[in-house]
């Protein structure tokens, strides 16, 4: 809308400028000089009184045409202005546009899986509630861009391009936390992919049979079936050289 009525009141300009020089015989300088002033409505076109009518009935249109754009483009500059902003943003300064991961909860889990989504060439951007959270510190060095704010605030995730991202992984270490982002994400963007952390009890369940937001990881689990796999790696290669 900004960019719709900004783009509207250039071409009322560019009118009015044209029709001065046809109708008033005025240099290009001196046609957009006075037809600004009389597209903002401060002073009048000179010689405007013994003009064709043509030029007056074309110039009247054009201004009235340009305070309806000049109310638009304020009305859009002023919710602009006033829309909250992200005001906390650690690690890379530019967070991407569109495409990335956006990752909420940036603990020990959330950090690790920036890393490897770093690793992969996949764009991420991480949102943390905690400003004095030990990894947020460690965001800068590692290049990934994290902002302080509540992941299941709606107005956040829409600064963080809830509409763009290709993927939301709410990754905290609170189950309802993360169903709150997941339902949260769901409304904002019907279909986007959600990967939620979550442990095996009842929150689980409930969430994987009544709302079917996405892929649910026990983060738990997971490490234990890695630590499994490992100890069996280290005995088989003890057995084997044995």
């Amino acid at each position: 809308m900004l960019a719709g009525a900004g783009a509207g009141l250039l071409l009322a300009l560019i009118a009015q400028a044209v029709i001065s020089m046809e109708a008033l015989h005025e240099t290009i300088v001196e046609a957009v000089y006075f037809s600004t002033r009389s597209v903002a409505t401060v002073a009048d076109v000179p010689g405007v009184g013994s003009s064709p009518a043509w030029f007056k009935v074309l110039s009247a249109a054009d201004t009235v045409a340009a305070l309806l754009l000049l109310a638009v483009f304020t009305a859009a500059l002023v919710r602009r202005l006033s829309r909250p902003r992200l005001t906390t943003l650690f690690g890379a300064r530019a967070a991407p546009a569109r495409g990335h991961v956006l990752l909420v909860g940036f603990g020990q889990v959330g950090f690790r899986l920036a890393q490897e989504l770093c690793r992969a060439g996949i764009p991420v951007v991480a949102v943390e509630r905690d400003a004095d959270a030990p990894c947020v510190r460690l965001a800068r060095a590692a290049g990934i861009p994290v902002a302080i704010g509540r992941g299941d605030d709606r107005a956040t995730l829409e600064l963080l391009g809830i509409r763009r991202c290709a993927v939301v992984a709410a990754v905290t270490s609170t189950d309802l936390v993360n169903v709150e982002v997941g339902l949260a994400a769901s409304d904002l963007s019907p279909g986007i992919p959600l990967v939620l952390r979550l442990g095996d009890g009842e929150v689980a369940a409930e969430t994987d049979s009544l709302l079917h937001l996405g892929r649910i990881c026990d983060a738990h689990a997971i490490a234990a079936a890695t630590l499994l796999r490992a100890i069996e790696e280290e005995q088989s290669h003890r057995d084997a050289r044995s």
